[in-house]
C-alpha cells in the first residue's frame, strides 16, 4: 500500500523495500525569479521532535491519501 502526499504529490511506501521505516519530507521548489530553492509552504514533514515530552511529527502539510 502507498501513500500520497496532499501537498507535493509524492507517492511513497512508508517501509523500504529492507525493512527500513521511511519518513517522507517534502522537497523544496525551485523559484525561477530568485534563481533559488524555496521551502513549500504547507509542507509535510514526518520526521519527529519531542514536544513536551512527547513524540511528534515536525510537520503535517495537508495530509496523505491511501493510493
Amino acid at each position: 500500500m502507498a501513500t500520497k502526499c496532499t501537498t507535493c504529490n509524492g507517492v511513497y511506501a512508508s517501509t523500504l523495500p529492507d525493512g527500513t521505516r521511511y519518513f517522507h519530507g517534502c522537497a523544496p521548489v525551485w523559484n525561477g525569479v530568485t534563481q533559488v530553492f524555496d521551502e513549500r509552504a504547507q509542507k509535510r514533514d514526518e520526521n519527529v521532535t519531542i514536544v513536551a515530552g512527547a513524540v511528534v511529527m515536525k510537520a503535517a502539510g495537508k495530509g496523505t491519501t491511501t493510493v
